[in-house]
């Protein structure tokens, strides 16, 4: 199925781009303040969109779903959201994950929530990175404001993001995401500079007009 409207111009030709990196590297705030300039594109959070859709499953059933079970939900349920904003001649702007750690004692597994079914609609990926004690510093900012705890710890912070770009570069490797997707540093800070280098990769993919 061809996605784009041959017939759309810029800025309304849709697409899909994603924004991902680890948990409170800014994804949400940057992804909003995109789309509050850009009445083009629809703001989708993951986070928000898989509480909704795993609503009323309790957390001992959630932990014995098998993950391609759990995958195969979410592809449903994603691929359903890309094509209804689609069909609005809007662009989607989805923050989201690439690998969940999950932690037991000191062990961890990586469960990998990409599948290649979004393929097809992706226009561009960026994956946000920033220092580990960075990302931190923000994390314990965010729980003194909102109370919600998250790892703080240098050594997983590093490794998760370690992990989660190793794995951006073999999608773009295998073709699954767009070769002109990147990686971009947020360690300045600056959700100012940080849009703008996200609008300038998004704008080469020439279906939005940034």
């Amino acid at each position: 199925m061809n996605l784009i409207n041959p017939e759309l111009q810029a800025p309304y030709a849709p697409g899909v781009y994603m924004l991902t990196g680890v948990n409170g590297i800014g994804k949400s705030t940057i992804v909003d303040s995109i789309a509050a300039g850009h009445p083009e594109v629809a703001a989708l959070h993951a986070s928000l969109e898989l509480r909704q859709l795993f609503n009323g499953i309790s957390r001992e059933e959630l932990e014995v779903l098998k993950p391609e079970d759990k995958l195969a939900k979410m592809v449903v349920h994603f691929t359903t959201q890309f094509e209804k904003t689609l069909e609005e001649k809007k662009a989607v702007l989805l923050d989201t994950h690439l690998l969940v750690p999950i932690r037991k004692d000191r062990s961890v597994v990586y469960e990998d929530i990409w599948s290649d079914a979004y393929t097809p609609y992706v226009s561009s990926m960026v994956m946000l990175s920033a220092e580990p004690s960075d990302v931190r510093a923000w994390r314990l900012r965010d729980e003194a404001n909102t109370g919600r705890k998250r790892n703080s710890e240098i050594v997983d912070i590093t490794a998760d993001q370690d992990q989660n770009i190793a794995r951006f570069h073999s999608l773009v490797s295998s073709g699954s995401i767009p070769e002109k997707s990147r990686v971009i540093n947020n360690s300045h800070g600056s959700i100012e500079t940080t849009r703008k280098n996200i609008e300038e990769t998004f704008h080469t993919t020439l279906r939005l007009d940034f």
